[in-house]
């Protein structure tokens, strides 16, 4: 092997480990696999999140700690029932390591009657929701490209564990509608007209099952502005 051969098969080398690097960095659910399952998916289970009250009142969340980005959609403009694809920037803000769901496959934490919290002591399972958010200017929400991820530390390639500082991606679809503005403005005795702008964000949900309570849901420290119109 000749001095320049030699370098080419070292950059190669290192080419190749970026590249892998890269795609272990980036949870890709706009795939045609992953689209294909949730398809064929019949069963759902569970939910997360939400604001837990006791008798003794609404109880603090635990803080995640987690920053989310909107780092981009595929466009600027939509039509209702076009597809939106988000990329989406997890990135541990705290000192310690944090372990993050990185599987899109709920058979990851539940069994056959829905319960994910797992029986053998030592074992952790995480139930998320990684979600994009579109609010109108009156303040009317509705959730798109809203999916699931799970992880299973038994499992290892079903968790991501981010170091101090480190980053995680997550590529996201959905398609645009609006039904549950609609709805709403409905009960108001508003009508709903395109073309209208929007601002968008991204929400994260996370449940622990080594914590009583769910974490105080995630929002996306940026919002991007959208138009969307007619068919």
């Amino acid at each position: 092997m000749t001095r320049f051969t030699g370098y080419c098969f070292v950059t190669m080398l290192a080419l190749a480990g970026q590249v892998a690097a890269q795609v272990e960095n980036i949870l890709d659910l706009t795939t045609p696999e992953v689209r294909q399952k949730d398809k064929a998916r019949t069963r759902v289970c569970g939910s997360v999140g939400g604001v837990v009250v006791t008798s003794g009142g609404v109880v603090p969340e635990p803080e995640l700690g987690l920053a989310l980005q909107l780092e981009s959609l595929n466009r600027g403009e939509y039509k209702i029932g076009e597809e939106v694809v988000a990329v989406l920037r997890l990135t541990n803000i705290g000192a310690k390591p944090l372990m993050i769901p990185w599987s899109p496959d709920p058979e990851t934490i539940f069994g056959r009657n829905c319960e994910w919290r797992p029986g053998s002591p030592g074992v952790i399972a995480l139930n998320g929701m990684i979600s994009l958010e579109f609010r109108h200017q009156l303040g009317f929400e509705q959730f798109i490209a809203s999916h699931g991820l799970y992880g299973n530390s038994k499992r290892p390639h079903t968790c991501r564990t981010l170091a101090r500082g480190e980053s995680a991606f997550v590529k996201i679809w959905g398609t645009v509608g609006f039904y549950n503005i609609i709805q709403k403005r409905r009960e108001k005795g508003l009508e709903f007209k395109l073309p209208q702008d929007f601002v968008v964000s991204a929400s994260f949900d996370l449940d622990d099952s080594t914590l009583r309570f769910p974490y105080k849901t995630l929002r996306s420290k940026n919002e991007v502005r959208v138009r969307v119109s007619g068919e």
